[in-house]
């Protein structure tokens, strides 16, 4: 005699797999039918495969300093660009975009989280803890150069999208030390006050 386990395993084995038969023959009806119908595939995403994905975490300024941080201290002589957006945000403010660059290999690493040098509340806040996280690498040992610049916020923004060069950008930035507007000079000057001396060569 069958144990009445073994016929209650067989059956429920042959529902699953009748089962699982109608759902791939439904399927493979389904794939024949975007064959057959070009209008009807399913449109795939173009992605340009030179655009990059900025290294960020904007939710969280203190996942953020720490993997800047990280950074600067697996880079031997980084150069950290400060780049500040000609062109004002929703915000009413020049934001601050900045990119760690290795100065052997010329590898760049942008960040999404951005900065500013304007206001007192929490924008400030948070570049005085960018400056924190500058000093505190400096007393680690890392020999960094800092370069604060004027950009284009297109031209930023075709850095990501792999439409414009690190070369590129960096030749069609101005350093913000010889800015013919005094705006972007005062930015600059703020932040170097709130550092409290430059960290490293500044340009």
């Amino acid at each position: 005699m069958i144990p009445i386990t073994d016929i209650l395993i067989s059956t429920v084995g042959g529902v699953l797999a009748n089962k699982f038969t109608a759902n791939q023959n439904d399927e493979d009806k389904q794939d024949a039918k975007y064959s057959e119908s070009p209008s009807l595939k399913k449109k795939k995403k173009a992605v340009n495969p030179i655009a990059v994905e900025p290294i960020s975490d904007t939710k969280s300024w203190a996942n953020f300093g720490k993997t800047f941080r990280k950074l600067l201290l697996a880079i031997d002589k980084p150069n950290v660009y400060l780049f500040i957006e000609f062109e004002t945000s929703t915000s009413a403010y020049n934001l601050i975009t900045v990119v760690v660059e290795d100065s052997r290999t010329f590898d760049w690493y942008p960040f999404e989280q951005n900065i500013t040098f304007q206001g007192d509340g929490g924008g400030w806040h948070t570049t005085q803890q960018f400056g924190w996280e500058l000093k505190e690498a400096q007393k680690l040992g890392v020999k960094l150069r800092l370069s604060i610049r004027i950009a284009h916020n297109s031209d930023l923004k075709d850095l990501i999208n792999g439409k414009v060069t690190w070369a590129k950008l960096k030749e069609r930035s101005v350093p913000a030390l010889i800015s013919a507007d005094p705006h972007f000079q005062f930015l600059r000057d703020r932040f170097i006050k709130e550092l409290s001396g430059k960290p490293g060569n500044e340009t």
